[in-house]
């Protein structure tokens, strides 16, 4: 039995051009009000979503960064909150800042941009945010490293930059492909299958019991690993590799598609049953 569903945001949840259809919120609020634990897995920030959480209007726990920031609803204290290491973190941007192309942080201060220019980040709402031109800098001056780093550039770009990236650092972080044009840096051993595994153990079930759903490369360990996990139409091809069952894509209101074939209303459910 499904008891708890996770969602990537971006490129999952919200469709291309950021917004989140009728059709999935509903599906969420349905499956939400039958006592289906509802979870956002996220690249992003709680504050960078708080848009959607409105208008899901529902209780969900989040997996935030990639999973260095997790949250369960209800709950005043992160069950995780967790910083790249200060040393790493200036030596990542020394190396991104040469790359000449945009790249931003989430500080525990918030949404740090290098221009204004960016501040919207391509969200319904502009963010809280800080703007600094010296990413390193501002890090340095408030003696807080940053959860997640961020540089943006095109895939064989961001390919080539992972792997020197983990070859240099990969004891100390996490680095992966977001699927909307950015290499992504968090904590060594944060990451949205960890986060929602914590969640699902703080009520008492595990990952089997888990649908979870998303279409990027840092979605990949979550949807593998889960009872029962879905790549949307649109998800990458190492993504879909590892799913049980591809959804439409997220124009398509794939997310609610996927909810809907897999948890019923109550009076008709039957558990899926992964294969072994």
């Amino acid at each position: 039995m499904i008891r708890m569903v996770a969602i990537d945001v971006d490129g999952t949840l919200l469709d291309s051009k950021h917004r989140l259809s009728p059709e999935n919120r509903d599906e969420l609020v349905r499956v939400h009000d039958q006592g289906v634990q509802v979870v956002l897995a996220t690249g992003r920030m709680p504050e960078l979503i708080e848009d959607l959480l409105e208008e899901l209007g529902i209780g969900v726990h989040l997996v935030c960064a990639n999973g260095a920031l997790v949250r369960q609803h209800g709950r005043e204290e992160s069950l995780v909150d967790e910083t790249i290491p200060m040393d790493i973190a200036l030596e990542i941007l020394d190396v991104v800042s040469k790359l000449d192309r945009y790249h931003y942080i989430y500080s525990t201060d918030g949404f740090v941009v290098g221009d204004a220019l960016h501040r919207g980040h391509g969200h319904k709402t502009s963010p809280r945010n800080i703007v600094h031109p010296d990413l390193a800098a501002y890090v340095r001056e408030t003696g807080k490293p940053p959860r997640k780093i961020c540089s943006m550039g095109s895939d064989e770009e961001l390919l080539a930059l992972q792997a020197s990236s983990l070859e240099r650092w990969g004891k100390h972080v996490n680095a992966w492909l977001g699927g909307h044009g950015g290499l992504e840096y968090v904590p060594a051993g944060c990451s949205k299958k960890r986060g929602v595994s914590m969640l699902a153990e703080a009520f008492g079930f595990t990952l089997r019991e888990v649908m979870a759903i998303g279409d990027a490369d840092n979605d990949l360990e979550m949807v593998r690993d889960s009872g029962l996990g879905v790549a949307m139409g649109n998800a990458s091809p190492p993504l879909k590799a590892v799913a049980k069952y591809v959804t439409a894509t997220n124009d398509e209101s794939g997310v609610a598609k996927a909810v809907r074939l897999f948890i019923p209303d109550r009076a008709t459910e039957k558990p899926f049953v992964r294969q072994p």
